[in-house]
């Protein structure tokens, strides 16, 4: 009961800290008591009367991260950081003073703050032998010296998944070659499809990579699955290292084959991306790219389409406007919003986008109203202000951020008052940054 009384006291006096460093605004006060429906109706009256400035949502805003954040029970913690995790530096104090708390939210708050570069990792690394998984996991990601190779191994052995995770974040951190080894294995055999795929991409940004490398990773093709194909493929386009001792030849023999799978499609965004002046390559990455516009499915296409941004190939162009006719709306939504983005194509995409984004019962309309908002169209503010209502939580949430970009948050006001805590959380800090 009295350590209840202290921690409690403590996450009070950090928000209360926060508060009182500069003199508080009615609005602010209202924020800091957490009565939901007083402040909304504040925030009502101020936008009414057009007095509601992006100063005061974003002092608003912050206040309400600090009050979710320490109001929030035990088992909740957790899920509010998580949630604030795109803003963390809105919150260090609070990450500091919590993660003293050896419990789960503690690790989870210490992680921040080591993945912020705000904890030294020597305070951590003793941890690394934790009974508690999630401290142990803590303790693993301060592992980034050259002489921590020996224990990252160890960790990338554990049992728990989220400390081989963390392990895979040290190696990442500490890009010491003794590593290499290690994440093939990894790659192979971990259990958990996320750490295969991580430990591919992690191993592509190693300078000393090289022909034994590309070799593991070729027999890990066999028997690897389509997903873990599209990154052994862009593994061996994006590190220099692997290109240039067997990758070359490698996306050579996929892209030949002629088929129309992710990896070949991702193998080609690649070398779109990374060497368009490799003839060879280039002309097989283009056929592949047009083989997926033209015949693909869903995901074939929008990921050529992405990919069809780094080549100035007519073959792909061609392709790529051949989609104005897919019946596929979601489809038709990626074409125009890539295509808005070109001053000669600008005028007939905002158009088509706007078709989608008026009516309401579409199911890309939020979507495309989103997309409005990124290419820089203010007049669909007013729709993106409704959605702040919306009853799917994801459209309220997307609607805020579309509001930023067009430097309306006043406008995504609303939203901080939310009902649902996850979307309040989440919504006020991305209008407290």
């Amino acid at each position: 009961m009295i350590r209840s009384v202290i921690d409690s006291w403590l996450a009070r006096s950090v928000l209360l800290a926060f508060v009182v460093s500069c003199a508080p605004s009615s609005l602010v006060r209202v924020a800091q008591s957490g009565e939901r429906a007083a402040l909304a109706a504040q925030i009502d009256a101020k936008l009414k009367a057009g007095e509601l400035s992006a100063g005061d949502v974003r002092e608003i805003s912050r206040t309400m991260l600090q009050f979710e954040l320490a109001s929030a029970k035990d088992g909740d913690v957790v899920k509010r950081l998580d949630e604030a995790s795109s803003c963390a530096r809105l919150i260090v104090d609070f990450l500091d003073e919590r993660r003293r708390r050896h419990d789960d939210a503690g690790a989870r708050a210490a992680m921040m703050l080591l993945e912020l570069g705000r904890l030294d990792p020597s305070e951590v690394r003793d941890r690394s032998n934790e009974n508690d998984a999630d401290w142990r996991a803590v303790g693993v990601r301060g592992l980034v010296r050259d002489g921590d190779a020996p224990a990252r191994a160890k960790a990338l052995g554990d049992p728990d998944a989220r400390v081989r995770r963390s392990a895979l974040r040290a190696i990442d951190a500490a890009k010491n070659a003794t590593d290499a080894a290690r994440l093939l294995e990894t790659a192979q055999f971990d259990p958990e499809t996320i750490n295969r795929h991580q430990a591919v991409r992690i191993l592509a940004t190693f300078e000393s990579v090289s022909g034994p490398e590309v070799t593991a990773l070729r027999d890990l093709w066999e028997s690897a699955d389509e997903i873990l194909r599209r990154e052994i493929a862009t593994a061996w386009a994006a590190s220099n290292g692997l290109f240039a001792n067997g990758g070359r030849e490698q996306l050579i023999v996929l892209l030949a084959a002629g088929g129309l799978s992710a990896s070949a499609i991702a193998a080609s965004a690649a070398v779109a991306r990374f060497h368009r002046v490799d003839k060879e390559l280039d002309a097989l990455a283009v056929a592949t790219l047009e083989r997926a516009l033209l015949h693909g499915s869903r995901f074939d296409k929008v990921h050529a389409l992405s990919a069809a941004s780094a080549t100035d190939s007519k073959i792909v162009h061609d392709a790529v406007l051949k989609l104005a006719d897919d019946p596929d709306a979601e489809i038709r939504l990626a074409l125009h919003t890539q295509l808005a983005a070109l001053p000669e194509r600008r005028a007939e995409s905002l158009a088509a986008l706007w078709v989608f984004a008026r009516d309401h019962d579409h199911p890309v309309a939020p979507k495309a109203r989103q997309a409005l908002a990124r290419l820089g169209v203010r007049s669909v503010l007013p729709l993106l202000e409704r959605d702040t209502g919306d009853k799917n939580a994801e459209v309220r949430l997307g609607a805020v951020d579309a509001l930023l970009v067009l430097d309306a948050g006043p406008r995504a006001a609303k939203v901080i008052t939310d009902s649902d805590v996850s979307v309040r959380t989440r919504a006020v800090c991305a209008l407290g940054r």
